[in-house]
């Protein structure tokens, strides 16, 4: 096992109009909008027309979904022909819906964008090369809710939904088949009757996600729900202090969600901060003060767009605000006090609002309970809340990679709902669970049992956002039509879908390239200096893979993968570190010693540590903590932990609580005295977090902890002779009496040392 060190989108006069437009664009490069009596159209850009067949390949990023002669998500029964509908001129007859339909827009815009033209029309003309008929009444769309029905003939192309949502999705099928072809704008002729096995199917991306870009996502995907859970402020300031009046850019977002998301009949979340640490107010769940502010600034401003409430107290509930714990005596009764409070009054004048709740108790029953109170009764009491009020799962643990038909009833006997999952990772092969684009997500049909999806209100990757785009497609797939989801077959389609698919091949050799980096990352390693030039050759070969990409689209292959912003530049820093620390002196020497590790660097730096001679405990030697490697950086605070291997403890209650190494000096008994040496740091919280050392049964330290939260720091105490024993066991445990096993109050170490008192004996 390596250890880590961290170094470092008519008529006649129309048709003239428009080739006076191309002209007019190639000569000075400028493309206008025409307008004819009632035809609308729109130049495509030269470079596309020029090219025979187009399936993708421009570099507008709205000119996604790529042609790839498939539907996704995987209808339930369709046939593809061979015969291909001109769209250059197209006629849009309209049963019951108006032109300003907003689920129109995403056609007409798909038309335009590839070059085509159209009119609102009752009846076609022999001008017309294309007919498309809206909710044709001649066809009989499926029973199912969101069903939909698509019949092509000759010329004609027409489409039916079972509902609204089921129009739309007709929509966003038609568009996935219109390509130009030859220099020519066409629809691939097809027929299709298809209807979602399950009827919410959403994400839940980064909270600054751009509104335009995830909805075109969710509709070219058929996606209706969206969670963006941390709030939409963007602005530091505004995003860590709830009780700020919300920022202007908090309402122009809100505003966008509305227009695009709510007139689409989309259901959508906006979250915000009201828990925290010592640098957010925490909330005062029975204050009116409190109530006020998040009713007036956050909850009612979302509510009049159309938009949900997200509230999450999961991972910083405890401890209560002090008020909260006079008055309610627990979590729960605070808690349930406080969402039926604003679920009362917002339903008054909006009967249809949710709210989305993410409780301390967001797993089980595998995961032990950390928390002051019994998980049973929390869970309990949220589930005597309105059926309005969903609540978020992620499984039998904190991190499910299997879940049974037992684990969900668990959780349904308790909460009395199907619970919303937000799942914590999809098994991808990579360092911290990375999806690099061209992954299949195998663990769609391993980790859940056969209709799992039934079981539950929805399913959203958490943090599945564009950079994870073709995880996100894959899921759309497989909770549309679960039986029948190909991971391979799908995440290639969703791949060629979102950048074309010239740039597949490409991005599968970039994650033969980037995968060569997931022994190493995040942090430098003794072995990545040794192996540094293999790896900057890996890096080599992502920039000339990345160059060929951005020959093709590479702006539009950014903006739905994030690929270069979101892994090759993390993959550059990680090579800049690696680089800069093979010229560090420490290193060098380092490389000399056999079995150097990541925490020999930093006893080195930090106290002159001689492996010949001091008795290094690393995090990995020590049992019953957690062990990862930790930073914190707030320049704020002045707060600078810079990465390393840390072991850490929380408090009374949690399985991590303490933590324990056994070692043996080289005497024994040893003569002369011994120093013990701590590199640690303190969490975050203003109060001390209290720790208890113990060697061997003898107290060395009791009480409020002595080191810095601002950086590692060493604290030294000297320990008699008579101490030591053959086996010797150094336990540190954390005595808060407020266990949380993922936030504060908590103590992190980073090494221990035994060094012998210089002269003695």
């Amino acid at each position: 096992m390596k250890k880590t060190m961290s170094i470092l989108k008519n008529n006649n006069l129309a048709r003239l109009m428009l080739c006076i437009s191309i002209i007019y664009v190639l000569l000075i490069g400028y493309t206008s909008d025409l307008l004819a009596k009632n035809v609308q159209s729109k130049s495509l850009n030269q470079a596309v027309v020029l090219d025979n067949t187009i399936m993708g390949g421009v570099d507008d990023p709205y000119m996604m979904p790529y042609y790839t002669g498939k539907i996704l998500p995987t209808p339930q029964n369709v046939k593809y022909k061979s015969e291909y509908i001109s769209l250059a001129h197209t006629a849009i007859i309209l049963n019951n819906v108006e032109q300003n339909d907003p689920r129109l827009k995403y056609l007409l815009e798909r038309i335009t964008r590839y070059g085509g033209t159209y009119e609102f029309v009752e009846e076609a003309n022999a001008e017309h090369t294309g007919i498309i008929k809206i909710n044709n009444e001649a066809l009989n769309a499926p029973q199912n809710p969101q069903g939909y029905v698509i019949k092509s003939r000759g010329s004609t192309l027409s489409l039916k939904g079972s509902d609204f949502q089921g129009l739309l999705w007709a929509i966003s099928s038609l568009n996935q088949m219109i390509f130009v072809k030859d220099g020519q704008t066409v629809v691939h002729s097809f027929d299709v009757v298809d209807w979602p096995e399950i009827e919410i199917r959403g994400m839940l991306p980064a909270s600054g996600s751009d509104i335009k870009q995830l909805a075109h996502l969710m509709v070219a995907f058929k996606l209706n729900l969206v969670d963006l859970r941390a709030g939409i402020s963007k602005d530091k300031e505004h995003y860590d202090d709830w009780r700020l009046p919300r920022s202007d850019v908090f309402h122009q977002r809100l505003q966008e969600m509305g227009e695009r998301l709510t007139s689409l009949g989309f259901e959508w979340y906006v979250g915000a901060r009201f828990l925290g640490y010592d640098t957010i107010p925490q909330i005062n769940n029975g204050s009116d003060e409190d109530f006020n502010i998040i009713y007036n600034n956050f909850a009612l401003p979302i509510a009049r767009v159309g938009g949900n409430l997200s509230v999450q107290f999961d991972d910083t509930r405890f401890p209560l605000h002090p008020e909260d714990s006079a008055r309610f005596g627990t979590a729960a009764a605070a808690d349930y006090y406080l969402l039926t409070k604003l679920y009362d009054q917002l339903k008054v004048d909006y009967p249809d609002i949710r709210i989305a709740f993410t409780p301390p108790f967001y797993w089980g029953p595998v995961s032990p309970n950390p928390y002051p109170e019994s998980r049973d009764d929390y869970l309990s009491m949220m589930g005597t809340l309105p059926d309005a009020i969903d609540i978020y799962w992620t499984g039998p643990q904190v991190v499910s990679s299997t879940v049974s038909q037992d684990d969900v009833s668990w959780e349904v006997d308790r909460i009395n709902r199907k619970p919303r999952v937000f799942q914590n990772e999809i098994g991808t092969p990579h360092a911290f669970d990375y999806h690099y684009i061209t992954d299949p997500i195998y663990s769609l049909n391993s980790w859940y049992y056969k209709g799992y999806l039934k079981g539950v209100r929805a399913y959203m990757l958490n943090g599945g956002d564009i950079d994870k785009s073709g995880a996100v497609v894959s899921i759309a797939d497989w909770t549309w039509k679960p039986a029948r989801f190909d991971p391979e077959a799908i995440i290639k389609d969703a791949v060629m879908k979102l950048t074309g698919p010239e740039a597949y091949p490409l991005l599968k050799d970039m994650n033969t390239e980037l995968s060569k980096f997931d022994s190493y990352l995040p942090d430098v390693t003794i072995q990545a200096v040794i192996d540094s030039p293999e790896l900057n050759e890996a890096l080599d070969n992502l920039n000339n893979l990345n160059t060929q990409l951005n020959n093709l689209n590479g702006n539009s292959i950014e903006f739905w993968t994030a690929v270069n912003a979101s892994h090759i530049a993390r993959v550059q820093h990680f090579i800049e570190k690696v680089n800069l620390a093979s010229q560090d002196p420490i290193v060098q020497m380092l490389l000399d010693i056999e079995n150097a590790t990541v925490t020999m660097y930093y006893a080195i730096k930090d106290i002159d540590f001689n492996p010949d001679v001091d008795l290094l405990i690393e995090p990995m030697d020590f049992t019953g903590g957690a062990v990862l490697t930790y930073g914190y950086y707030n320049a704020d605070a002045g707060i600078l932990l810079e990465d390393r291997p840390t072991v850490y403890i929380t408090g009374i209650g949690t399985p991590i609580s303490e933590m324990r190494a056994s070692f043996e000096l080289n005497q024994t008994p040893p003569s002369g005295g011994y120093q013990l040496i701590i590199s640690a740091a303190d969490d975050f919280l203003e109060e001390k977090c209290p720790i208890r050392i113990i060697l061997n049964g003898e107290l060395i330290f009791e009480g409020p902890n002595p080191f810095s939260n601002k950086e590692w720091n060493i604290q030294i105490a000297e320990l008699s002779t008579d101490i030591f024993e053959s086996n010797n066991v150094l336990t540190i445990s954390n005595i808060s009496p407020v266990g949380n096993v993922e936030a504060p109050p908590a103590f992190m170490v980073n090494y221990v040392i035994l060094r012998k008192v210089e002269g003695s004996r």
